[in-house]
């Protein structure tokens, strides 16, 4: 993108799982790792767009838009952000899920303390926790 182009903030579609726009810009503020996935922020001057949690400078807030999700952001012309990956799954989400196939997998309830599959999941559970401490 040459400095002449300037992207202009793309109206905010409505959508019943996306806070307002002062909400949206609070968790941008705090950085809120919670706001993850309900919606995204895009920056106007630079063409990007970051999930709340996106540990980057943050830009002026007359510069700033949030849309529901990353498709939308990238239908405005938007860009992922290389810094925080806003389209990719997160460590967290991906361990839930994993627990969940492992106990769904389970043809009965699994002797925890002597299952030889234990060590996998007190992996999956240290990752899910450390993800949670995080924010």
């Amino acid at each position: 993108m040459n400095q002449m182009t300037r992207f202009k903030p793309a109206p905010n579609r409505v959508d019943a799982a996306m806070p307002d726009d002062d909400a949206c810009w609070d968790a941008f503020l705090a950085r809120d790792r919670a706001m993850d996935g309900r919606f995204v922020g895009c920056v106007a001057t630079t063409g990007i767009y970051c999930k709340p949690s996106c540990a980057a400078r943050h830009p002026k807030r007359e510069n700033m838009a949030f849309l529901p999700d990353p498709a939308a952001a990238r239908a405005a012309g938007y860009r992922a952000c290389l810094r925080c990956h806003p389209d990719a799954v997160g460590r967290d989400r991906l361990a839930v899920a994993a627990a969940i196939a492992f106990i769904e997998a389970a043809e009965e309830a699994p002797g925890w303390t002597r299952s030889p599959l234990m060590p996998a999941m007190r992996r999956i559970i240290s990752t899910a926790c450390s993800s949670a401490r995080r924010g």
